[in-house]
């Protein structure tokens, strides 16, 4: 099965690398190493780790970990040691952890990605500084916890589309499509951006929510110029070519039906949320077809605009000039 892993992350590399060109930047001289410090295997030793030597090994995490993924509260607390045995004992967490071992037992590929993920940030923000990065187990919590000097991946949230776990916790099937391996270093990215990188627009309208999502995957696109579209954008060949080939009919009912500035949040997620498709354009739609219109300005403005940097595209909060400057009109 890893074997068959590692042949689908060259595969996937070659296909981007044959498309993508145009992000390609040398960075060779920017790369250095990452450690992946993992909580996951460390939490669930027999006899357990006294709380100080997991507070010693993996702080700031450990805290972090403890408050807001587990919220277990504070480490410090008398009863802190009872309450995280209970969670390691806990024997479908014994089973989580057994499959997690399965799927992760050797991190060498995802080190790698992550490496030359944290070398185009590099490139392009002269201040990056790499961060910490640990792995846990979050009980099926968030898949991904950022700041700016730090990670947090919980491997539970990638075991694949036909995890049994997903079943039990019947987690809808578009929605496992995000829960694949190959999708780690994507959400690191776009983990990344949101926190560090992507200002929010100036207004809270449907306009302005898809080209923030498009700021988001033009980024994305910069930092990972090897992936497929498919990946990085989490739709299948199928559903890509749907949207394409539908392109101006989607740009033309948002327009004739006045929704750009739609302001309600519940209309902006039906055009922006993870959906098995767009209630607008009927059930053999994507989801998210709000979002890939804000993408496609965003790459259009950016082609057009060739003196505006990555970062001021990031830093950008008119939603409307972007559009306009984009001359978008598919």
């Amino acid at each position: 099965m890893k074997g068959q892993f590692f042949l689908l992350i060259i595969f996937l590399f070659l296909v981007g690398a044959c498309q993508k060109s145009e992000f390609v930047r040398d960075v060779n001289h920017l790369e250095r190493d990452v450690e992946i410090k993992r909580l996951d295997s460390a939490l669930f030793l027999e006899p357990q780790l006294p709380v100080d030597t997991l507070l010693a090994r993996f702080n700031p995490f450990f805290e972090l970990y403890s408050f807001h993924i587990l919220r277990m509260g504070n480490p410090s607390d008398s009863l802190f040691p009872l309450y995280l045995t209970k969670f390691t004992g806990d024997a479908t967490m014994k089973e989580v952890k057994q499959k997690v071992d399965e799927h992760f037992d050797d991190l060498s590929i995802y080190r790698n990605q992550l490496e030359q993920l944290f070398s185009y940030m590099a490139f392009y923000d002269s201040l990056f500084e790499i961060p910490f990065v640990y792995t846990c187990i979050s009980g099926f919590n968030q898949s991904m916890v950022t700041d700016s000097l730090l990670i947090g991946i919980s491997l539970d949230k990638y075991l694949g589309t036909k995890c049994l776990f997903y079943d039990y916790l019947e987690i809808p099937v578009y929605l496992r499509k995000r829960m694949v391996p190959e999708r780690i270093v994507v959400d690191v990215a776009e983990a990344y951006g949101r926190m560090n990188y992507a200002k929010e627009m100036q207004k809270a309208d449907l306009l302005a929510a898809m080209v923030y999502e498009g700021k988001l995957q033009y980024f994305q696109r910069a930092m990972l110029p090897y992936l497929p579209d498919t990946l990085l954008l989490n739709y299948s060949n199928a559903e890509l070519n749907w949207l394409r080939e539908n392109e101006n009919a989607i740009w033309t009912f948002l327009i004739e039906n006045k929704k750009l500035f739609e302001t309600s949040a519940i209309e902006i997620r039906k055009f922006t949320g993870d959906a098995p498709f767009t209630a607008a354009f009927g059930n053999n739609s994507p989801g998210r077809a709000g979002t890939f219109i804000g993408r496609q300005i965003v790459f259009l403005y950016m082609q057009k605009n060739p003196h505006v940097s990555l970062m001021e595209l990031m830093a950008e909060t008119d939603a409307q000039m972007i559009l306009q400057k984009a001359a978008y009109n598919p």
